[in-house]
C-alpha cells in the first residue's frame, strides 16, 4: 500500500510539472517597459571576445514601441525548466535597449542580457533565457517589423 501511495504521489507531481510547462507565461523584461529607449531587429554576428559582446547587423529599428510591445505580448511564451538558454551567432533577435545602458537580446529559443553592476564589471550574459517563444509567431513578428522578410539561417 505504501508503494502504491508513493507511485501515485510521484505521478501527481509529474502531472503538475508537465501542466505548468505548457501554460503561457508573460515575458519578463530585465527593466520596466517605461525605461525602454530603443527596440531593434538585429542579426548577431561574430562574438567579440575583447568587448564581451556580439557584433550586430541592424535589420530594422522599431519606431512605435507601444504597438510593438502589444504585438510581442500576444506571442505564446512558456517557462523553460532546464538550464538557461541563450543566443548565438546568426540568430535574428529583438534587441531591447534601456535608458540605463542595459539591453536584452530575445530569440525564440533563448535570451541574452547585458547588465550593469555597480561593484562588478558589466557583461553580456549569453545564457540568460528562462522562456521560450513560439517560433512561428516570433518569425511573423520579426517579418512584420523588418524591412524585409528574414529568418534564422541556422
Amino acid at each position: 500500500m505504501k508503494k502504491l501511495t508513493f507511485v501515485v504521489s510521484l505521478l501527481m507531481i509529474f502531472l503538475c510539472v508537465l501542466s505548468a510547462c505548457s501554460r503561457k507565461k508573460a515575458y519578463e523584461f530585465i527593466n520596466d517597459e517605461s525605461e525602454i529607449s530603443a527596440i531593434e531587429i538585429v542579426k548577431l554576428c561574430e562574438y567579440d571576445q575583447e568587448k564581451g559582446e556580439y557584433q550586430e547587423q541592424l535589420i530594422s529599428t522599431v519606431e512605435d514601441h507601444e504597438t510593438f510591445l502589444s504585438d510581442f505580448k500576444e506571442i505564446d511564451c512558456y517557462n523553460h525548466w532546464s538550464d538557461p538558454t541563450g543566443v548565438f551567432e546568426n540568430d535574428i533577435v529583438i534587441k531591447i535597449s534601456y535608458t540605463n545602458g542595459e539591453y536584452e537580446l530575445i530569440h525564440h529559443s533563448g535570451q541574452g542580457k547585458y547588465r550593469h553592476f555597480e561593484d562588478n564589471p558589466s557583461f553580456l550574459q549569453v545564457y540568460a533565457g528562462r522562456r521560450y517563444i513560439d517560433e512561428e509567431q516570433f518569425n511573423q513578428l520579426i517579418d512584420k517589423y523588418s524591412s524585409k522578410t528574414i529568418h534564422d539561417s541556422n
